[in-house]
C-alpha cells in the first residue's frame, strides 16, 4: 500500500490495477469472499481492483515484460559497489523506460465517473475431476459452470453493494463484411456476501 500511495503521487492515479492473487493483495486463500486490507484501500481511492488468472503469468504481460528488461539490461549487466550506487543508477534506469515507453504524466486527472465498488477476476474455466462439469475458483469457492465453456476465461464482477457475483465469457459478433466485434455474455449470477472475517475496517466499511 506504500508503494502504491508512492505511484500514485509520482504518476497518476489509474483508474484500475491488475494484481496476482498472492495472499498480500488478495488474502487468505482458505477464506471464501475474503475483502483484503489492499482491496479496501484501492476502493477507498476509487481504483478498481482486478486479479489476473493463477498461474498464467502472460495476463501480465506488461509487467513480465518491464521485469525481463529489467533484468537484462540493468540487474543481470551492471556491476555495483554500493547501495547508493544502485539507487542513482536505478533512477537514470526508470527515467529511460519512461522515455522509451513515451509516458507523460498527465496534467489533470479525471475521475471515474463510472466507479462503483466492485472487485474484478480472470479466471481460466477447468473440468471437475470427477465430473464433467466446469468450474472456475475464487479463493477458496468453486463455481460450477456449464462444461461446454471449459478452456475459456471468464470475467467475474463481485459487486460488493449487491453481494452479487456476475460471470461473463466474450463472444464474436460478425457483421458482414465489418471485421467482428466482442461483447461479454452473462453466464452466472449468484449471491457472494463479503466474508464477516475480512478485516474489521472493512467490514466496517461495506457493512455499516
Amino acid at each position: 500500500m506504500t508503494q502504491l500511495e508512492e505511484f500514485i503521487h509520482k504518476f497518476e492515479r489509474p483508474y484500475a490495477v491488475k494484481m496476482d492473487n498472492d495472499f498480500v493483495f488478495f488474502g487468505p486463500s482458505s477464506k471464501e469472499r475474503f475483502l483484503s486490507k489492499v482491496v479496501l484501500f484501492l476502493l477507498l481511492h476509487n481504483i478498481i481492483p482486478v486479479f489476473t488468472a493463477p498461474r498464467k503469468p502472460w495476463n501480465q504481460a506488461s509487467i513480465e515484460g518491464t521485469n525481463s528488461v529489467f533484468s537484462r539490461k540493468f540487474w543481470n549487466r551492471c556491476h555495483f559497489e554500493s547501495v547508493s550506487e544502485i539507487d542513482r543508477r536505478l533512477a537514470d534506469f526508470n527515467l529511460d523506460y519512461q522515455r522509451y515507453l513515451n509516458y507523460q504524466r498527465p496534467d489533470t486527472f479525471k475521475e471515474n465517473k463510472n466507479f462503483s465498488y466492485c472487485v474484478y477476476f480472470i479466471r481460466k474455466i477447468y473440468q471437475e475431476p470427477d465430473s464433467t462439469q466446469g468450474y472456475i475458483q475464487i479463493g477458496s469457492k468453486r463455481i460450477i459452470l456449464d462444461p461446454s465453456y471449459i478452456n475459456l476465461f471468464t470475467l467475474s464482477k463481485w459487486d460488493l453493494e449487491k453481494e452479487i457475483l456476475y460471470i461473463y465469457i466474450q463472444r464474436e459478433r460478425q457483421f458482414e463484411p465489418e471485421p467482428p466485434s466482442f461483447y461479454l455474455q452473462l453466464v452466472k449470477k449468484i449471491p457472494f456476501e463479503i466474508n464477516k472475517a475480512s478485516d474489521k475496517k472493512v467490514v466496517d466499511f461495506y457493512l455499516s
